[in-house]
């Protein structure tokens, strides 16, 4: 079975540094904006309510960024990331709590956060993974916020990201609601947050959705 950490080495420095030229990916030249990382990285403290030294986990962190803007608005940020790459140009603020995993079921067993956040993330990870994925996030938290593009009728409803070749699900709201609910008992979703991927929600305002999953089932899961 293939798994995320068998797409892994996809993600490399033509991913994230010449995606557009190459026809990887939306990216070209990824790299630390505050001007847009912080007040994107405060709407997810308001929208989740993530106290002041609370634990918070970026899943698909990348280069760090996002957990660099967490950590200087006093919240004690983590990371990780399936990709070598990423994680070795991680931010030098934020290299120290970005880490390598490569086996998310184990990780997840001995690693505890108050939240996580997962943003154009889980439509990268493969079909037959997705699901012990959200698994392994609810052992690991009772508040989990996820961003993922929409899909309808097997193209994303916003046609710019068919241009990332490592994006996987193509999924309506149903889709993805249906699966977090089989792992979170309250799970609210909505199209737009204001901060959040706003030019995207210019181009289309169906084309986006945002989940705020809370009270894991992990426990009781078999």
């Amino acid at each position: 079975m293939k798994t995320s950490f068998d797409i892994a080495h996809q993600y490399d420095e033509a991913y994230y540094e010449r995606g557009v030229e190459t026809g990887k990916s939306c990216y070209s030249n990824y790299r630390w904006l505050p001007e847009l990382t912080i007040p994107m990285c405060m709407v997810l403290i308001d929208t989740l309510g993530i106290r002041p030294r609370q634990r918070v986990l970026d899943f698909g962190c990348a280069k760090g960024y996002s957990v660099k803007a967490l950590r200087m608005l006093r919240r004690d940020a983590h990371g990780i990331d399936v990709s070598p790459y990423a994680i070795e140009q991680a931010d030098r603020d934020a290299a120290p709590y970005c880490h390598l995993v490569e086996d998310l079921d184990s990780w997840s067993l001995t690693n505890r956060f108050d939240h996580v956040i997962a943003k154009d993330v889980m439509e990268h990870v493969p079909y037959e993974v997705i699901d012990d994925t959200i698994r392994s996030i609810a052992r690991m938290t009772d508040s989990f916020l996820m961003v993922v593009p929409l899909g309808r009728d097997g193209r994303y409803i916003i046609e710019a990201y068919e241009r990332d070749v490592t994006h996987i699900i193509r999924e309506d709201a149903a889709w993805w609601l249906n699966l977090l609910e089989r792992h979170f008992a309250n799970v609210s979703w909505q199209h737009h947050i204001d901060g959040l991927k706003d030019n995207w929600h210019r181009v289309d305002p169906k084309g986006n959705a945002v989940f705020i999953a809370r009270s894991s089932l992990a426990g009781s899961a078999a």
